[in-house]
């Protein structure tokens, strides 16, 4: 038999010394980085066994959607000049069981803190296009921030086409090298 088992919703991990008070494991099959390595999960009966690392739907995520500013971007010169509402949606991909655990926000991406950061740079610029504020919006986040991915959303709601139309938007993801 394979020794592959992993903690699954609702029970307590266990390690070598016993039980880790608050710890559960909310997801199907993860890694537990609180209390494993990377590319181990722990066993029912507390040890632990490789495992694949966590797909990108399992990992944790913060979500910060709606973020908007007035920004200076298009290829059109009024754009520049007047300017116009942009919106982003940010996701960040970190693990939050220190977060968790602590129940403290120095122990996890502080939103309020990248939001400040995100109006910064739509305020920024000017880009003739919206995928360079997205590029820019992506690097300057795992720069400053302890994430393991990131995914960007710009919209552009008052795009000039000349037809009806409810959004533009362009959406990047990005992942620390």
């Amino acid at each position: 038999g394979s020794n592959r088992s992993v903690v699954r919703q609702g029970a307590r991990c266990r390690r070598d010394s016993g039980r880790v008070e608050g710890c559960r494991c909310l997801d199907e099959p993860r890694i537990h980085g609180k209390h494993s390595s990377p590319g181990e999960s722990l066993t029912m009966g507390g040890g632990l066994s490789q495992m694949p690392a966590v797909a990108a739907d399992q990992r944790d995520r913060i979500c910060l959607s709606g973020i908007t500013a007035i920004g200076h971007h298009g290829v059109f010169e009024h754009e520049k000049r007047n300017g116009q509402p942009f919106v982003v949606d940010v996701v960040l991909y970190t693990d939050i069981s220190a977060a968790e655990a602590s129940d403290e926000v120095t122990d996890t991406a502080h939103y309020g803190e990248l939001a400040e950061r995100v109006k910064d740079e739509i305020t920024a610029g000017p880009y003739n296009l919206i995928e360079k504020l997205a590029g820019k919006l992506a690097t300057m986040v795992l720069a400053e921030f302890d994430v393991s991915a990131v995914d960007i959303t710009v919209h552009k709601p008052k795009a000039p086409i000349e037809v009806p139309f409810g959004d533009v938007s362009i959406h990047i993801h990005r992942e620390r090298a």
